[in-house]
């Protein structure tokens, strides 16, 4: 079995004739949490969009648990146990709590570990709100059910694209405390964020991008030991 649940090699994207991404590379290792950090436009969020399908690149190589996936349509990436829990949410607001469950259910072999049970032993509000049209939700609530979403496809691979935006510090600190049990079950995830305390605090590796280009990459207890002064890549002062 690969040693990687998810590589990114050598990665070029474009969006037109806007070249986004300049050969970047990732590693994410099995049951660890790669932190992903940059200011606004660095290549995050593209990055995220190279994984899952969305974005084909011109160069590189995308795979997952060792199986190539580089420009395989979203659906085929999802079936190798890829899921995104993308920025702002997107939730299907017209739905219930639980229709927007229900429709990214999907039992991968042997037993699912993530049901409408579990979820909503993980989200507890969400179990009091299943009937409810999601659009009626907090954000703080939204964002619980695009957690929850993401979950019942039941991913190995799970990548969160900037899931504290916009919620109160206690909704934040609610977020990460299911993002910590979530690495406790073992499951490999992405964390990309723009606050890197928030990254630190959970993450076994770091990644930072700057204009699309990859200025570190490593561990983060070795980052924490050097004290590096990052704040001139990701624009904190």
């Amino acid at each position: 079995m690969a040693s990687e649940a998810l590589l990114l090699e050598d990665i070029d994207a474009f969006y037109g004739d806007s070249h986004v991404l300049h050969r970047v590379s990732l590693r994410l290792g099995q049951g660890r949490l790669l932190g992903l950090l940059g200011r606004n436009g660095a290549g995050k969020s593209t990055s995220m969009s190279v994984t899952v399908g969305l974005l084909r690149p011109r160069e590189g190589t995308v795979a997952v648990f060792g199986h190539q996936v580089t420009g395989r349509a979203p659906e085929t990436i999802a079936a190798h146990g890829v899921a995104l829990v993308p920025q702002g949410r997107r939730i299907f607001r017209s739905l219930t709590v639980r229709e927007n469950l229900v429709v990214a259910a999907r039992r991968p072999r042997g037993a699912a570990p993530w049901t409408l049970e579990t979820v909503a032993e993980l989200f507890p509000r969400l179990r009091e709100r299943r009937d409810q049209i999601a659009a009626s939700l907090s954000g703080g609530e939204q964002q619980m059910l695009a957690i929850g979403r993401a979950l019942m496809s039941n991913p190995r691979v799970l990548l969160m694209d900037e899931p504290s935006e916009g919620l109160a510090p206690q909704i934040v600190a609610e977020v990460m405390t299911t993002i910590r049990r979530l690495k406790a079950q073992g499951l490999s995830i992405v964390l990309v964020e723009q606050n890197p305390k928030l990254v630190f605090d959970v993450a076994d590796d770091i990644l930072i991008l700057n204009s699309g280009r990859v200025v570190v990459d490593a561990p983060a207890d070795e980052l924490r030991r050097s004290g590096a002064d990052l704040r001139h890549h990701l624009g904190v002062y």
